[in-house]
């Protein structure tokens, strides 16, 4: 939110490009599935609202923690299940399964490449943010955001 209220606009808005990594900090490192959780506690009790009015209900978090769950995923959610009730053999059916299945594979075959990076553990540069803390408040229109 600090972030937001130095760089979103407005009074507070200090131009320029700057990257924030979401870490906790080199000091006190979080895993990424605690940050979901904690993100899901905190709208679990504290729902946002929609336009009419109601609380919009959050699931919780799921994370994909190597490549071989990827894959399963993507064939299960990506290709035509086998059994949806319509007629399987129709060309347009057979037609659409080879479609979703060659976009599977090769989205398989692009996410293996960037596999390294995707599913690397270790921690990124939280300079900017520890940065931005340091810098102590932040000027957001009529107030202050107090870190």
């Amino acid at each position: 939110m600090a972030a937001m209220a130095k760089h979103g606009g407005g009074m507070a808005m200090v131009p320029g490009n700057c990257l924030y990594h979401l870490t906790s900090s080199t000091m006190n490192p979080m895993v990424a599935r605690e940050m979901g959780r904690y993100m899901y506690q905190h709208f679990s009790q504290s729902p946002l609202i929609d336009k009419a009015g109601r609380p919009i209900i959050v699931q919780p978090p799921s994370a994909i923690g190597n490549m071989e769950e990827f894959v399963r995923y993507v064939q299960s959610n990506v290709v035509l299940p086998e059994g949806n009730g319509e007629d399987m053999s129709s060309p347009q059916q057979a037609r659409s399964r080879l479609r979703a299945k060659a976009i599977a594979e090769q989205f398989i075959h692009i996410s293996r490449i960037y596999e390294p990076y995707t599913f690397y553990g270790g921690r990124f540069d939280s300079a900017n943010t520890e940065a931005l803390f340091a810098a102590g408040d932040v000027s957001a229109g009529e107030g202050n955001v107090p870190l």
